[in-house]
């Protein structure tokens, strides 16, 4: 075993202890580091509370253009797998290896087909408050 997978038993071990105890504190602090797409990916999609993701893809954005082609990356958001909205995208990070991920998201991108504007369901405008609203009905805050 390497001296990170050593260190990574223990972490777990030492979690596991505080879980038993009630104390979650060090899972939340872990995972206020990762981003959401990664922690997304381990709910199951029928206890997903706020069931959306995103991802970076190339869009057409006319709209941006005077109604010609404007290929643009951006980050898009998913409600129940259908693209909503899209926002300029972000390309800063608190550390390096989140911003790692965040290079290998938009290459990515390159990959996949240019989504239209006509794909999104709410339009360019709908934002992530939007749909957290729309999900949590007001109820958090």
């Amino acid at each position: 075993m390497s001296d990170l997978q050593i260190l990574i038993a223990a972490v777990i071990e030492q979690m596991k202890q505080d879980i038993a105890k009630g104390d979650v504190t060090a899972i939340e602090k872990l995972m206020m580091r990762v981003p959401s797409t990664f922690l997304n990916g381990y709910l199951p999609e029928e206890d997903d509370p706020f069931d959306f993701t995103w991802n970076y893809r190339i869009v057409n954005a006319k709209s941006e253009n005077g109604g010609e082609d404007w290929y643009c990356l951006k980050e898009v958001t998913y409600s129940k797998g259908k693209p909503t909205g899209y926002g300029t995208p972000c390309t800063g990070s608190e550390d390096m290896d989140s911003m790692r991920s965040v290079w290998d998201m938009m290459e990515k991108a390159m990959h996949l087909p240019p989504l239209q504007e006509e794909d999104f369901e709410k339009g360019e405008d709908y934002t992530f408050e939007d749909l957290f609203n729309e999900q949590t009905k007001g109820e958090v805050k």
